[in-house]
Formats: C-alpha cells, structure tokens, sequence
C-alpha cells in the first residue's frame, strides 16, 4: 500500500508538470503578422518602363488600370493566438483524463491483488464427538458434546496475529441469535501459512439431560457450534470470521455426522 502511494505521488507530480507546460505552450505561443506584404517595387518599375517605349497606339479607348494592386499579396487573417491557447488547453484536458485513467487503473490493480493474494482463515471441518466414541473411552464424558475443529487459511500469503475463540451452545432454533461471540484478547496469538491448518477441540460444560438428547434428535433444539477468528493479513490489515453452525439428529452422533451453516451468524471481512 506504500508503494501504490508513492505511484499516485508521482502521477501528481507528472500531471502538474504537464500543465505547466501547457501554459509555457500558451505564453510562447507564436503570434502571425497582419501586415500587408510590401509590392514587389522592381515588377513596377519595368511594366511602367515597358508602356513608355511602346510606339503602337491602341486602336480602342481604354482605361488602363493599376497592375500594380494586383501583385500585392491579401493580407493574411488575423491570429491573436487563439488557436494556440485552445490547442494547449485541449491538450491540458486529455493529460488530466489520462492520469485519472491511469490512476483508476492502477487502483483496480491493487484492489484485485489484494484481494487475490490476502489471507482467508476460515473453519474448516468439525467432528463431533463424546466420551463413548473415544478410544479409550472416557466414561467422565459420556453424553458430553466434544468438537474437534481446524482453521485453515486458505490465501496465498500468511495470517499474522491469528486468535480464535470457539464455544458449543445448546437452544432452540428461535433463540440462536442470543449466542454471541465476546470481544477477542490478543492471547497466544500465532501466525498461518498459506494453506496450513490450525486445530482447536472444544467440549460442552457438562453432559446433556435424556430431555435435550430428544429435543436435538427431533429438532426442537440444536447442537450450535459458534466463534470467532482474528488476523492481519499480509497487507497489515485486520481480517476477521465469524461462524455459526449447527447439528440435529441422534445424540450420541454416528461416526461422520456433520454441522450445518445456520442462516445467520456467518460472516467475513
């Protein structure tokens, strides 16, 4: 972004110098002379010579006119530089529209570059567990929802400062927007690579009661997987992710159950 800066600096300077030069174009314009051209005198003098020694009369009256007018050339038009000044600001006008092209171009270069090389963190999979489905099991977590997840960048440059902050919620549909990620800390923060993972596992608070293992298998309520992630990407500007997805169905789960996106709470910048 720096350097894309300095690039406008320079266009700047490069339109003003123009236009300085357009108006010197102005000033030193040159002016055309509206005097008449002086009669070739040497012409003049040799007709007239010719007239007196000629011994023949004319056998007819006539009025002899002035030969002398015609060798006089028209005087040109007058041009107080008008024309210069109107050619010099057209050309003013053209420099400006190409620059703002120019720059417009230039813009939309960067925007697309960084839009095609910044980093993208995102979930990416979620397993659902609990305690009877480990190996060994862990009797202290049966009927205990447990989420293994990654966050994967999938840019092609590196994430800097990433921060994640996951959470399992249990409700009914109705109530999912009451599930809200708090504000981040910066906290063991750590850089992604381009198309590396990072994991995170996650387990509810406690086991859940017969009652709500039957409202999730019905869908009266859900298993809601929500959070937030937090980087800077390579351009030094702050990205963020927020998710929010949810699972219905048999409780424990079978093996490769999945969570879905929820209508809302998904979001990216």
């Amino acid at each position: 972004m720096r350097s894309f800066a300095l690039i406008l600096l320079a266009l700047s300077f490069l339109v003003s110098t123009s236009s300085l030069s357009a108006e010197e174009a102005e000033q030193t314009a040159p002016v055309k002379s509206d005097s008449p051209k002086r009669p070739n005198t040497t012409e003049q003098h040799n007709k007239a010579k010719a007239e007196q020694h000629s011994t023949k009369p004319s056998p007819l009256p006539f009025n002899k006119t002035d030969t002398s007018q015609n060798t006089q050339s028209k005087p040109l038009p007058s041009t107080d530089g008008s024309e210069a000044k109107a050619i010099a600001k057209w050309a003013l006008w053209g420099t400006w529209v190409q620059a703002g092209i120019l720059v417009a171009t230039l813009w939309l270069m960067a925007f697309v570059s960084i839009r095609q090389l910044r980093a993208y963190v995102m979930p990416h999979g979620a397993d659902l567990w609990d305690g009877s489905m480990l190996t060994p099991p862990q009797p202290a977590r049966f009927n205990v929802p447990g989420v293994t997840m990654a966050f994967k960048n999938t840019g092609k440059t590196p994430a800097y400062n990433v921060i994640t902050w996951a959470n399992i919620g249990i409700t009914q549909p109705i109530n999912e927007d009451n599930l809200v990620t708090p504000p981040l800390s910066r906290i063991f923060d750590a850089p992604l690579g381009a198309d590396s993972t990072m994991p995170k596992a996650i387990w509810f608070h406690r086991p859940l009661t017969p009652h709500e293992i039957t409202d999730i298998a019905n869908g009266q309520q859900a298993i809601y997987l929500y959070g937030r992630v937090e980087y800077r990407d390579a351009f030094h500007i702050k990205r963020h992710t927020s998710f929010r997805l949810y699972y219905t169905g048999q409780f424990p789960p079978q093996p490769g159950a999945i969570f879905y996106f929820c209508q809302r709470g998904n979001t990216a910048k």
